[in-house]
């Protein structure tokens, strides 16, 4: 199963022009699930904490990794929360009716599209590390995430040049 894309609340106000208050209450209605998620960066280091510090703020703590599910038993790690990702209540459609679905949601994205200003958001989360690693390669100057099933957490490839 290919994890959902976490989405800050602000960036579905930003979208869809509906308040935080107002969307937790559609949700609510809608049974949409939300799953919270967390990224986990590299060993603990006075350097790495501190960037991390300023770069996610108070999203920031530090892992214990007591039971050596990311590495070593005891060791640290630099760790942050991510937005939240969303999944519905409704099932998944057949392969049949999927060509037929999926045009219809183009047509309605494509409705508003010519002349708006919008711009083109750059990916940032994947659904496994290969397609991490070579996106990483392409843009290393922003954070690229991949998700583990095993472990269900969102690990961080980070830009090894300065900011």
């Amino acid at each position: 199963m290919t994890p959902r894309t976490p989405i800050a609340r602000d960036t579905i106000a930003q979208i869809t022009h509906v308040n935080p208050r107002t969307q937790r209450r559609y949700e609510k209605a809608a049974r949409v699930r939300s799953q919270t998620n967390f990224a986990v960066g590299g060993m603990v280091n006075a350097e790495s904490s501190q960037h991390v510090a300023w770069q996610h703020g108070n999203a920031a703590f530090r892992l214990n990794d007591k039971k050596g599910l990311q590495g070593k038993n005891g060791q640290s790690y630099t760790a942050w929360q991510l937005p939240n990702s969303y999944a519905g209540p409704h099932r998944l459609q057949p392969k049949g009716q999927q060509k037929r679905i999926n045009q219809a949601l183009s047509d309605l994205f494509m409705q508003g599209m010519t002349g708006n200003g919008q711009c083109r958001y750059e990916k940032r989360f994947y659904g496994h590390g290969r397609a991490a690693a070579k996106a990483y390669n392409r843009q290393i100057d922003r954070e690229i995430y991949w998700y583990d099933d095993r472990t269900r957490v969102w690990y961080c490839l980070e830009s090894s040049s300065p900011k």
